[in-house]
Protein backbone atom coordinates (compact mmCIF):
# COMPACT_ATOMS: atom_id res chain seq x y z
CA UNK A 1 0.00 0.00 0.00
CA UNK A 2 0.77 3.59 -0.51
CA UNK A 3 0.88 5.70 1.51
CA UNK A 4 1.48 9.71 2.15
CA UNK A 5 1.92 11.27 5.81
CA UNK A 6 2.97 14.57 5.33
CA UNK A 7 0.74 17.44 3.15
CA UNK A 8 -0.76 20.39 3.51
CA UNK A 9 -3.48 22.29 1.82
CA UNK A 10 -4.91 25.34 1.58
CA UNK A 11 -8.31 24.88 4.00
CA UNK A 12 -5.58 24.89 7.28
CA UNK A 13 -1.97 26.20 5.72
CA UNK A 14 -1.50 29.48 4.62
CA UNK A 15 1.51 28.55 2.65
CA UNK A 16 -0.11 25.77 0.32
CA UNK A 17 -2.29 26.08 -2.51
CA UNK A 18 -3.75 22.37 -2.41
CA UNK A 19 -7.33 22.08 -2.25
CA UNK A 20 -8.16 19.71 -0.34
CA UNK A 21 -10.19 17.33 -2.69
CA UNK A 22 -8.04 17.71 -5.58
CA UNK A 23 -5.22 16.05 -3.31
CA UNK A 24 -7.54 13.39 -3.19
CA UNK A 25 -8.27 12.74 -6.51
CA UNK A 26 -4.69 13.10 -7.61
CA UNK A 27 -3.38 10.73 -4.75
CA UNK A 28 -5.92 8.39 -6.04
CA UNK A 29 -5.24 8.61 -9.84
CA UNK A 30 -1.36 8.57 -8.83
CA UNK A 31 -1.43 5.18 -7.02
CA UNK A 32 -1.90 6.24 -3.12
CA UNK A 33 -4.38 4.10 -0.82
CA UNK A 34 -3.83 6.83 1.92
CA UNK A 35 -3.28 10.23 3.15
CA UNK A 36 -2.84 12.21 6.33
CA UNK A 37 -3.15 15.69 6.47
CA UNK A 38 -0.91 17.56 8.62
CA UNK A 39 -1.68 20.81 8.68
CA UNK A 40 0.83 23.39 10.00
CA UNK A 41 -0.03 23.67 14.14
CA UNK A 42 -3.58 22.44 13.37
CA UNK A 43 -5.74 19.86 13.12
CA UNK A 44 -8.42 19.36 10.67
CA UNK A 45 -12.29 19.45 11.93
CA UNK A 46 -13.16 15.72 11.92
CA UNK A 47 -16.43 16.34 10.75
CA UNK A 48 -14.55 18.21 7.75
CA UNK A 49 -12.12 15.02 7.33
CA UNK A 50 -15.48 13.22 7.33
CA UNK A 51 -17.02 15.05 4.57
CA UNK A 52 -13.88 14.51 2.70
CA UNK A 53 -13.27 11.14 3.24
CA UNK A 54 -17.22 10.30 1.81
CA UNK A 55 -16.47 12.38 -1.15
CA UNK A 56 -13.36 9.68 -1.68
CA UNK A 57 -14.87 6.38 -0.40
CA UNK A 58 -11.13 4.48 -2.39
CA UNK A 59 -8.78 6.39 -0.46
CA UNK A 60 -8.03 6.21 3.46
CA UNK A 61 -7.97 9.70 5.32
CA UNK A 62 -5.60 10.84 8.90
CA UNK A 63 -5.18 13.49 10.22
CA UNK A 64 -1.65 14.90 12.34
CA UNK A 65 -0.15 17.72 12.54
CA UNK A 66 3.43 19.24 12.17
CA UNK A 67 4.80 21.55 14.98
CA UNK A 68 7.56 23.97 14.53
CA UNK A 69 9.86 23.79 17.68
CA UNK A 70 11.24 26.09 19.41
CA UNK A 71 14.55 24.44 18.60
CA UNK A 72 14.33 25.24 15.14
CA UNK A 73 12.85 21.72 13.58
CA UNK A 74 9.57 20.35 12.87
CA UNK A 75 7.59 17.33 14.56
CA UNK A 76 4.60 15.29 12.50
CA UNK A 77 2.40 14.03 14.94
CA UNK A 78 -0.41 11.06 14.51
CA UNK A 79 -2.20 10.62 17.22
CA UNK A 80 -6.26 10.06 18.62
CA UNK A 81 -5.45 11.07 21.49
CA UNK A 82 -4.04 14.52 20.79
CA UNK A 83 -6.63 17.09 20.42
CA UNK A 84 -4.53 20.58 21.02
CA UNK A 85 -3.28 22.55 18.75
CA UNK A 86 0.35 24.08 19.39
CA UNK A 87 1.70 27.85 18.18
CA UNK A 88 4.65 28.17 16.35
CA UNK A 89 7.99 28.27 18.31
CA UNK A 90 6.44 25.57 21.30
CA UNK A 91 9.13 24.79 23.20
CA UNK A 92 9.66 21.09 22.39
CA UNK A 93 9.33 20.04 26.44
CA UNK A 94 6.16 21.74 26.50
CA UNK A 95 4.71 19.59 23.71
CA UNK A 96 6.73 16.70 25.23
CA UNK A 97 4.93 16.69 28.53
CA UNK A 98 1.57 17.52 26.53
CA UNK A 99 1.72 14.41 24.59
CA UNK A 100 2.93 12.02 27.46
CA UNK A 101 -0.27 10.53 28.34
CA UNK A 102 -0.72 9.30 24.96
CA UNK A 103 2.56 8.78 23.59
CA UNK A 104 2.20 5.29 23.25
CA UNK A 105 -1.29 5.87 20.84
CA UNK A 106 0.90 8.54 18.78
CA UNK A 107 3.63 8.09 15.63
CA UNK A 108 5.87 10.71 15.62
CA UNK A 109 8.38 11.73 12.81
CA UNK A 110 11.50 14.03 12.56
CA UNK A 111 10.70 15.76 9.54
CA UNK A 112 13.51 17.31 6.85
CA UNK A 113 15.67 18.19 9.56
CA UNK A 114 18.91 18.50 7.53
CA UNK A 115 16.77 20.97 4.85
CA UNK A 116 18.95 23.99 6.03
CA UNK A 117 22.00 22.36 7.91
CA UNK A 118 24.44 19.93 7.14
CA UNK A 119 25.06 19.64 11.48
CA UNK A 120 23.33 16.88 13.52
CA UNK A 121 23.32 18.98 16.63
CA UNK A 122 21.98 18.66 20.33
CA UNK A 123 18.51 19.32 19.45
CA UNK A 124 18.32 17.42 16.22
CA UNK A 125 19.71 14.39 18.84
CA UNK A 126 16.89 15.01 21.37
CA UNK A 127 14.32 14.85 18.76
CA UNK A 128 15.66 11.81 16.93
CA UNK A 129 15.58 10.16 20.59
CA UNK A 130 11.87 10.98 21.29
CA UNK A 131 10.89 10.23 17.53
CA UNK A 132 9.66 6.91 15.99
CA UNK A 133 10.93 7.82 12.44
CA UNK A 134 12.66 10.46 10.73
CA UNK A 135 11.69 11.69 7.18
CA UNK A 136 14.21 10.76 4.66
CA UNK A 137 13.06 12.11 1.29
CA UNK A 138 10.02 14.66 0.71
CA UNK A 139 9.82 17.31 -2.14
CA UNK A 140 11.52 19.80 0.47
CA UNK A 141 14.35 17.72 1.13
CA UNK A 142 15.06 17.05 -2.47
CA UNK A 143 14.68 21.12 -3.27
CA UNK A 144 17.31 21.61 -1.09
CA UNK A 145 19.54 20.23 -3.54
CA UNK A 146 19.04 16.65 -5.25
CA UNK A 147 20.77 14.38 -7.95
CA UNK A 148 18.85 12.16 -10.59
CA UNK A 149 19.95 8.41 -10.73
CA UNK A 150 18.08 6.99 -13.40
CA UNK A 151 14.73 6.93 -13.17
CA UNK A 152 15.90 7.67 -8.96
CA UNK A 153 16.10 10.89 -7.04
CA UNK A 154 18.46 11.39 -4.62
CA UNK A 155 18.92 13.94 -1.93
CA UNK A 156 22.44 15.15 -1.81
CA UNK A 157 22.34 15.36 2.12
CA UNK A 158 21.09 11.18 1.67
CA UNK A 159 23.47 10.15 3.82
CA UNK A 160 23.07 12.73 6.65
CA UNK A 161 19.85 11.12 6.87
CA UNK A 162 20.92 7.86 6.98
CA UNK A 163 23.46 7.80 9.66
CA UNK A 164 20.58 9.63 11.54
CA UNK A 165 18.50 6.78 11.08
CA UNK A 166 21.16 4.30 11.89
CA UNK A 167 22.65 5.86 15.00
CA UNK A 168 18.92 5.94 16.66
CA UNK A 169 17.66 2.79 15.39
CA UNK A 170 14.73 4.64 13.49
CA UNK A 171 12.92 3.70 10.14
CA UNK A 172 13.04 6.52 7.64
CA UNK A 173 9.82 7.51 6.10
CA UNK A 174 8.96 8.89 2.73
CA UNK A 175 6.42 11.91 2.44
CA UNK A 176 5.88 14.45 -0.51
CA UNK A 177 5.22 17.16 1.78
CA UNK A 178 2.99 18.23 -1.09
CA UNK A 179 1.82 22.22 -0.49
CA UNK A 180 0.83 22.43 -4.37
CA UNK A 181 -0.96 19.74 -6.72
CA UNK A 182 2.33 18.88 -8.81
CA UNK A 183 3.75 17.40 -5.73
CA UNK A 184 0.99 15.22 -4.73
CA UNK A 185 2.27 10.74 -5.16
CA UNK A 186 5.64 12.45 -6.00
CA UNK A 187 7.13 10.71 -2.80
CA UNK A 188 4.93 8.24 -0.54
CA UNK A 189 6.04 5.12 1.44
CA UNK A 190 5.27 2.07 0.50
CA UNK A 191 4.11 -0.28 3.75
CA UNK A 192 3.59 -3.77 4.03
CA UNK A 193 -0.13 -4.30 5.23
CA UNK A 194 -3.27 -5.25 2.87
CA UNK A 195 -5.33 -2.47 4.23
CA UNK A 196 -4.63 0.69 5.41
CA UNK A 197 -6.98 1.30 8.63
CA UNK A 198 -9.65 3.46 8.98
CA UNK A 199 -9.84 3.33 12.22
CA UNK A 200 -7.15 6.15 13.79
CA UNK A 201 -5.49 4.06 16.81
CA UNK A 202 -5.01 0.92 14.77
CA UNK A 203 -3.79 2.96 11.78
CA UNK A 204 -1.11 4.43 14.47
CA UNK A 205 -0.44 0.74 15.68
CA UNK A 206 0.27 0.24 11.73
CA UNK A 207 2.48 2.83 11.88
CA UNK A 208 4.54 1.98 14.47
CA UNK A 209 5.20 -1.75 12.98
CA UNK A 210 5.73 -0.43 9.41
CA UNK A 211 8.75 -0.70 7.68
CA UNK A 212 9.09 2.18 5.23
CA UNK A 213 10.08 1.36 1.69
CA UNK A 214 10.60 4.59 -0.94
CA UNK A 215 8.35 5.23 -3.89
CA UNK A 216 9.14 7.88 -6.15
CA UNK A 217 6.88 9.12 -9.03
CA UNK A 218 9.52 9.34 -11.97
CA UNK A 219 7.63 11.59 -14.36
CA UNK A 220 6.30 13.99 -11.39
CA UNK A 221 9.98 14.71 -10.03
CA UNK A 222 11.25 14.81 -13.68
CA UNK A 223 8.56 17.94 -13.83
CA UNK A 224 9.63 19.44 -10.45
CA UNK A 225 14.00 18.87 -10.68
CA UNK A 226 14.63 17.86 -14.53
Amino acid sequence: MLLDCHLHTRNYSSCSTLDPSEACTLAARRGLHGLVFTEHHRLWDVRDLAILQRGHPGLILHRGMEISVAEGYDLVVISPGVTREFPPGTPFAKVEKALAGVRGESFVFLAHPFRYTERCDAAINMLLEYADAVEHASINILRAGCERMGDHFRSLRAALYENASRRHGLPGIYNSDSHFPQAVGAVASEIDVCEISRDPGEFVAQLKAASFREHQNTALLSALFG
